[in-house]
């Protein structure tokens, strides 16, 4: 027996009779009583769980509610009503034993929904104990629409729905929680998600160091022992070309068991017809495709958004659109001025750790079939 139904047992919320094949629950409250059985034990343990950690009133709860489907009636396991006159259903709630499966678990969510849709409920919960689907609803003209949410609310917290604010406030802030749950968190265990998160961290700390090394070695030794900057022949924006240069290099080199696998003696039959030609030159220099590829996203990103034109390189415009220009280089404290080279390199990261995700992919395919 789980803890939820021990809690419950010592609670007086429910009470077991017989023994075997031959045993009961029995809900003082609701003065039913019901044969103990898979099921059964999911409806129990959701009830107590309701009383106990929602705190909803037993006596606002009620079993096998009556509903009209077509021609006939069914049940619904669970309704919690917003009155004590049980006169309007505000929860809906399906149980299914707990090793139920994941199609007879979909079946269970539309069979909710059916009975909400003569119910008019304000929330829908489909439970086997093992999965749990939330939805609030919300009516339209064509029908009811279902909002999925990760949680229901307990009993203290709709009750203070004083408004529709309040009420929508709660609504977008579960439901982006439920996304979050059950399509982020999947999306994580995946191989290439991984990968592009680790791209994504080594790529945000080389280009750091770079960014660092770049502000305070390269471009001032530059500044005080040249006038390259001051004339004009070249300005930061170029300077700051080796921090994604250099990165996507170090990348290379870091990855390259990651990105080049070594291609396999196996070739197939298709392949065999075409063993005498020769491959494009980009596929045959992996490095150098590679390296073009990842860096001149990164390149033309930082050039449209912080490019400088003619007319920042001679007035010394601080705008923001003069990213690069001396005035603005200056401006910002000595400690920070790495921050220059930083700021357009990040923004491009997610950009470059995609392509490296994509490049994987491209040769390790490449690899297979070699």
């Amino acid at each position: 027996m789980s803890e939820i139904l021990k809690k419950g047992v010592l609670e007086g919320l429910i009470r077991f009779d017989g023994t075997g094949t031959d045993r009961y629950v029995f809900y003082p409250h609701q003065s039913m009583r019901f044969r103990w059985e898979p099921e059964e034990e999911v409806r129990a343990w959701a009830y107590v769980k309701l009383v106990t950690e929602k705190k909803y009133s037993p006596s606002r709860i009620t079993f096998e509610r009556k509903v009209k489907m077509g021609s006939s009636y069914r049940f619904v396991d669970i309704v919690i009503f917003s009155d004590n006159q049980h006169t309007n259903d505000e929860i809906i709630i399906e149980c299914k034993r707990a090793d139920v499966g994941k199609r007879a678990f979909l079946e269970a969510v539309e069979q909710g929904k059916s009975y909400d849709n003569q119910l008019y409920g304000k929330y829908v919960w489909v439970t086997s104990q093992k999965r749990n689907t939330y939805y609030k609803t919300k009516p339209e003209k064509n029908g009811r629409q279902y909002i999925e949410i990760d949680n229901l609310p307990s009993f203290s917290t709709s009750s203070k729905f004083t408004g529709a604010f309040n009420e929508t406030f709660w609504t977008i802030k579960h439901s982006l929680k439920a996304f979050y749950k059950n399509y982020i968190v999947p999306q994580t265990k995946k191989p290439w998600v991984s990968d592009f998160l680790l791209f994504t961290f080594v790529f945000v700390f080389i280009g750091f160091m770079l960014s660092w090394f770049n502000a305070k070695v390269l471009t001032a030794q530059i500044d005080n022992h040249t006038r390259w900057l001051v004339k004009g022949r070249i300005h930061y924006g170029h300077l700051y070309w080796i921090v994604p240069i250099l990165t996507t290099l170090l990348m290379m080199w870091g990855f390259k068991r990651k990105l080049f696998p070594k291609l396999t003696e196996k070739r197939t039959a298709r392949n065999r017809k075409k063993k005498g030609k020769n491959l494009p030159f980009v596929f045959h220099n992996k490095v150098i495709f590679a390296t073009l590829i990842v860096v001149i996203p990164s390149l033309v990103l930082s050039e449209l958004l912080f490019g400088t034109g003619d007319i920042c390189r001679t007035c010394c415009t601080d705008k923001w659109f003069c990213w690069w220009s001396r005035k603005h280089y200056y401006k910002v404290d000595e400690s920070w001025r790495m921050m220059n080279y930083f700021v357009p390199f990040v923004i491009a990261v997610p950009v470059q750790s995609l392509m490296m995700v994509m490049l994987n992919w491209v040769f390790e395919a490449f690899s297979r079939v070699r």
